[in-house]
């Protein structure tokens, strides 16, 4: 469904990575409407993002999952589909975790079964 319509993280990265991968350009669209949801861009979005109240409207479709390495997962997802407007608050929030994560970031960790690592440029 179009954002805003509530969905969850695995749903718009698989979304979104099969439409990069096979060119379908309105759902490619559609899915980086709702990945982007998660990471603002502009001030004002960011101060809601952290400073927003609880029962204020939501301004993203999907929350993060309980794994900590999804954080890291949506660093990758959002290289592979040239979504590079993500990363700075993408990096912010895996910054904020890194206490939970510790040194997953930097050695790698694995997602729904799946190895996941950043790499030395990141």
């Amino acid at each position: 469904m179009p954002y805003p319509a509530p969905t969850d993280f695995d749903v718009v990265v698989g979304c979104l990575r099969l439409s990069h991968k096979y060119g379908v350009e309105y759902l490619r669209r559609r899915a980086l409407v709702h990945f982007s949801s998660r990471f603002p861009t502009t001030l004002p979005q960011f101060d809601r993002y952290l400073y927003g109240r609880e029962d204020g409207p939501k301004e993203y479709s999907w929350r993060f999952p309980e794994s900590r390495n999804s954080r890291i997962r949506a660093i990758l997802v959002a290289r592979e589909v040239d979504a590079p407007w993500i990363l700075p608050m993408a990096f912010y929030i895996l910054a904020v975790n890194f206490e939970r994560l510790g040194f997953a970031i930097f050695n790698g960790a694995i997602y729904n079964g799946v190895d996941i690592w950043l790499s030395a440029e990141d």
